[in-house]
Formats: C-alpha cells, structure tokens, sequence
C-alpha cells in the first residue's frame, strides 16, 4: 500500500479515532508516549513517496531519534518590512 494511500485512510478514520491530527511541530511528548508511528518505512517503501522533496529543517521537525513521526503539511514564513525613512 502506498504511503498515499495510508495516509488517505488513517485521515479518513480521523473523526472515529483521532488516526490522524495537525501538530504544530512539537511531536516529542507523542513519540515519548509511544503514541506516534515511524513512517520512514512506509514512505521509503511508496514509489511515488520521495523524502528529498521535503526540506530537510521541515522534515526534522516530524523526526524524533531518527523516526519520521509527522510530515509537515504547510511551511509559514515571517517576514517583517519596515519603512527606513522613518
């Protein structure tokens, strides 16, 4: 089964299970409770999967001792202007 795929189901339960759930990137309270799975596996086992097309820092932020425990799903850029003339 495709990562895809899985991913397709485990949202698909979310509502009767809590399968699936957007974190803001602090995944260590779950991994320590061993409530999270290391997708790694299935990811490098989906064909259609490639972990180089995700940014490493972005990646690092689901990665717990070496186990992908999250994908992240958006990236948010700050950004501040200011008027020099001021």
């Amino acid at each position: 089964m495709a990562i895809t795929q899985v991913l397709s189901v485990v949202l698909e339960s979310f509502h009767r299970n809590v399968g699936a759930t957007n974190s803001d990137g602090n995944i260590v309270p779950f991994a320590d409770n061993n409530v999270t799975l290391d997708l790694k596996p299935l990811a490098t086992a989906d064909p259609t999967m490639n972990l180089d097309d995700i940014f490493p820092n972005m990646l690092g932020l689901g990665t717990f001792n070496g186990k992908i425990m999250m994908f992240p799903e958006a990236l948010d850029v700050v950004t501040m202007y200011y008027n020099k003339d001021l």
